[in-house]
């Protein structure tokens, strides 16, 4: 075997091992994290079908559409192609994190392993195979973050420019993707002006270069705000309005400032503790050496923790599973690990000791359950929408919830539905009920097909087929089903 291919092995195994991660998860099922999963994927279908610069026109960011988007354009506008672009983007995040262990001159089996543990902490594992970009943009993160450390080896030889150059275009595409990246690319683009002070040439250059990438997409979209929605902070301002639409409780001030720390312990306690240990071995004497080096690191996770924890006490973090927005904090940890086990531990007997040490926490990760919340379970309305996809003509939908996502986005054509309800809390409640609602819509368009709740009797209309009542996983009985009609007329 010649050297170059002997060099390719660890990213192979690590490739093999994302890849097996995606196809357990997607064998347990269910695939989607919430019915969010179906509407991204429903814009991307459109955006494939009429490309358009704001994809979403809500608060979301643009750039997980433009990938998926770009590959339906290419590949076709089904399911199955949004999942398959998720493969890809899984193992492009795989690939990140090696490099990102890399650079802190970890061996390429040592990055390889990092990248892989980090690969399979359960909730990396449930994200890499959902339409959701939160484990591709997590990983950007966690690259843009190990690129801020110098280690000894290239501290003084100018090297560390050219990847902090890497880690400010990777944090484009992550604040470009979710708004968590944002306070990272804050600290990113402060430590590398400060940096660019120090230096001069060609290393001031690309110093400067990298702090203005790292700045440019959050300024752009507070540009776009101010441009298009007459308000810097629009986004904050619909998740304030939907929160409040959706009305219960307010979370206590202590809950609010509490609820993300406990959250980074609470859904993966192992990458926590091991993360505890690292900043408690950084405070001895024999980590201090290390502390200066790993300094702009654990200063990006603070103030993406800090950020966090003020928009969920101002009302404007997310409604549902908020842990998503630490994974990027737990992806690091491995590397960090790894990278003061390497520096540290010299001696054979140091080494099995450390690896010790280093598996311990892991275990009460792998042993833990850290699925937080429910998930969508909608394998029926998968299939119905299936069932539609060899039809022609418009089809008028009526779900108790949002499950008109999953149904539009497995039909591959989302641009054919009149929905009857969006069950959006800002909307108006209508006059009339759904049922006749979908009635009227149904003697209006004369719509060819129809999805409905099972015991809704539309004359005119045979049922073709239906699905049974489905139980969602972790949120009880959702005394669901739905029938899928066609006009005999």
């Amino acid at each position: 075997m010649s050297v170059q291919a002997r060099a390719l092995l660890p990213l192979v195994a690590l490739a093999l091992v994302q890849i097996g991660i995606v196809a357990f998860v997607r064998a347990v099922g269910p695939l989607a994290i919430s019915d969010d999963d179906y509407a991204r994927v429903v814009i991307a279908q459109n955006l494939a079908l009429e490309p358009k610069l704001d994809p979403s026109g809500t608060s979301w960011l643009p750039f997980p559409f433009y990938v998926t988007g770009a590959a339906m354009a290419l590949f076709g506008t089904t399911l199955e192609v949004a999942r398959a672009t998720q493969v890809v983007l899984a193992l492009v995040s795989a690939g990140l994190l090696y490099f990102g262990s890399r650079r802190l001159g970890l061996s390429p089996w040592l990055a390889a392993l990092a990248a892989a543990i980090a690969a399979a902490l359960p909730s990396a594992a449930r994200l890499s195979a959902a339409t959701v970009p939160e484990y591709p943009t997590a990983a950007c993160m966690a690259f843009a973050m190990l690129c801020l450390v110098r280690p000894a080896n290239v501290e003084s030889d100018g090297r560390g420019a050219p990847w902090l150059l890497l880690g400010a275009g990777s944090l484009f595409l992550a604040s470009a993707s979710r708004y968590d990246a944002w306070p990272v690319a804050g600290v990113f683009a402060g430590v590398t002006a400060c940096r660019a002070l120090f230096t001069t040439g060609h290393e001031r250059r690309t110093l400067l270069l990298s702090c203005a990438l790292a700045a440019a997409f959050p300024l752009l979209w507070l540009l776009h705000g101010i441009v298009w929605h007459d308000d810097a902070l629009f986004f904050v301002a619909r998740v304030a309005r939907y929160k409040a639409a959706l009305g219960g409780a307010a979370p206590s001030l202590a809950a609010a400032w509490l609820g993300y720390p406990l959250a980074a312990v609470r859904t993966e306690p192992g990458a926590a503790a091991l993360l505890l240990a690292a900043v408690l071995h950084l405070t001895t004497t024999r980590g201090r050496p290390a502390l200066r080096s790993l300094a702009p690191l654990f200063g990006a996770l603070a103030a993406l923790l800090f950020v966090l924890v003020l928009g969920d006490v101002r009302g404007g973090a997310p409604t549902h599973h908020p842990e998503r927005a630490l994974l990027s904090l737990w992806l690091v940890t491995p590397a960090i690990a790894l990278y003061l086990l390497a520096k540290q531990a010299t001696t054979v007997r140091q080494r099995v000791q450390a690896a010790i040490l280093f598996a311990a926490p892991l275990l009460l990760t792998f042993g833990a359950r850290s699925q937080s919340g429910a998930f969508a379970n909608r394998a029926e309305e998968e299939r119905l929408g299936r069932a539609l996809r060899d039809t022609s003509g418009s089809v008028v939908i009526h779900t108790p919830d949002y499950g008109y996502f999953a149904v539009q986005a497995a039909s591959s054509r989302p641009d054919r539905f009149v929905i009857v309800d969006r069950n959006d809390p800002r909307d108006a409640r209508q006059a009339i009920s759904d049922e006749d609602r979908a009635r009227l819509l149904l003697a209006e368009t004369r719509a060819p097909w129809a999805v409905l709740p099972l015991g809704i009797v539309v004359p005119g209309y045979r049922m073709v087929e239906h699905g049974e009542r489905l139980e969602v996983l972790g949120a009880g009985e959702s005394n669901v089903g739905y029938a899928l009609l066609e006009d005999e007329r």
